[in-house]
Parts: C-alpha cells; sequence; structure tokens
C-alpha cells in the first residue's frame, strides 16, 4: 500500500482539495500503521522525492502474509 504526500514536514500543508492542510504521517500512525499495532503491516520505505521540484515523499508499506 503506498502513501503519497507522506513527509512529516508537510503537516498542515494545504492542498486544493483540502485547505485545512494535510497530515499523511499523522493518518499513518493513527491507523497502527507506524505503530507496529496495525498486525502483519510495517513501513517498508519512504521514497525521497525531489523536493527542489515540488515534490513530496511517498509511504511504501508492506503486509506480510
Amino acid at each position: 500500500m503506498m502513501f503519497h504526500d507522506i513527509s512529516p514536514e508537510q503537516k498542515g500543508h494545504a492542498q486544493p482539495h483540502c485547505a485545512d492542510g494535510i497530515d499523511v504521517w499523522g493518518a499513518c500512525y493513527d491507523l497502527g500503521l507506524l505503530t507496529g499495532k496495525r498486525k502483519s503491516w510495517k513501513l517498508g520505505e519512504i521514497m525521497t522525492a525531489n523536493k527542489d521540484q515540488g515534490g513530496w515523499d511517498m509511504g511504501v508499506f508492506k503486509k506480510d502474509y
């Protein structure tokens, strides 16, 4: 499973569809994906974006079967 805009430093960053700002890192935390509370799911990697070109990171989560 992948989440874009997962950069912790992007918390509160305004988006056209979310004027209050986004917090993807916080949402993944609340879902237990970052804390180990979501059984069998873990963070595989953070794909780093080129922030000089306006990119944001992508989080890749993996499920163990």
